[in-house]
């Protein structure tokens, strides 16, 4: 079994959500577990909490979502935190690891509101995980991804949306960590800081099931309304080019592992980089996204999978 060592000191602030705003609690409290419980809700429940408080404000494609509810003494409960676990972005990048046709899932949103106490997550993470492992329906599941974003998102006005983040929550519970995912030209909403999801822009493109909402989401962003008779990608081009997108770069994710199984583990082991390869200082922000002058045409139109270009990994080769 891969073997983790404790997140060092001293511990980043925990990010929290309001209203599309985070916040930080600082290190040296408690959450109270008697007054918190954890339960499986439903997508739409999950989705009106991201869609009030998440910067993001949208919901991935949904295997099963958790709410942290708070349950102070007879008072009605709060839902304050939800985490979803979503359809893998880049399936093959798990195959790779544990082989073709084991059950996999991302988690896709963690939120928690600002009144959580610091070690909020962490607690509600890890009651999730126990939940998954007796859960009819989710105990095939072999191995959960999650990626952490560095990099900050920023508005033209210079308001920051979200400070990039180093994953410390997974590392607190021992997360196995495999560095890096590459990094990738990506296309930026310059007004918000939001980066242009990769498989929408391949539905708009190829004309697959899922573009008229695509187009929607692109139009929100200030991109000129669609043509009759225009073709997908003609739609597409001219989009990106007459709205407010620009070209980037993005430095890569960080990738972090929780095998669910003893085949996953054993899988994990020669990936398993070191406790102190651990990405620190997850309190400092990352490279902001930033504008590349002159950056060659992306080729996202024909991606395979949601956000190819931002999340696929590389892996060593498996062991033999």
């Amino acid at each position: 079994m891969a073997k983790q060592l404790p997140l060092p000191l001293p511990l980043p602030p925990a990010q929290r959500w309001r209203n599309g705003y985070d916040s930080y609690r600082r290190p040296g409290e408690e959450i109270p577990t008697r007054d918190y419980a954890v339960e499986r809700i439903t997508s739409t429940i999950a989705g009106r909490l991201i869609a009030e408080h998440h910067y993001l404000r949208t919901m991935p494609y949904t295997i099963a979502s958790w709410g942290l509810f708070y349950t102070p003494g007879l008072a009605p409960a709060q839902l304050v935190g939800t985490l979803v676990l979503g359809v893998p972005i880049n399936r093959k990048a798990a195959e790779k690891l544990i082989g073709p046709d084991r059950a996999t899932a991302d988690i896709s949103r963690l939120l928690l509101v600002d009144s959580v106490p610091y070690n909020g997550e962490s607690w509600f993470t890890a009651q999730v995980f126990r939940q998954i492992a007796t859960d009819p329906e989710l105990r095939s599941l072999e191995l959960i991804t999650s990626y952490s974003d560095p990099t900050v998102r920023m508005t033209t006005t210079g308001h920051i949306v979200k400070r990039g983040h180093l994953g410390g929550v997974y590392q607190t519970l021992s997360a196995i960590y495999t560095g890096r995912t590459r990094r990738a030209k990506v296309y930026v909403a310059t007004k918000t800081g939001d980066i242009l999801n990769s498989r929408s822009l391949s539905k708009i493109a190829n004309e697959r099931e899922g573009i008229d909402a695509a187009i929607k989401r692109l139009v929100t962003m200030g991109a000129p309304a669609r043509l009759t008779h225009e073709t997908g990608r003609a739609y597409l081009t001219r989009a990106l080019t007459e709205g407010p997108f620009h070209k980037a770069v993005h430095p890569g994710n960080h990738r972090y592992f929780f095998p669910q199984t003893r085949h996953a583990r054993r899988a994990l082991e020669p990936y398993d980089l070191t406790p102190a390869l651990y990405p620190k200082a997850a309190y400092a922000p990352g490279p902001t996204i930033f504008t590349v002058p002159g950056a060659a045409d992306l080729d996202v139109f024909d991606a395979p999978d949601e956000s190819e270009l931002l999340l696929a990994g590389e892996h060593p080769p498996l062991a033999a």
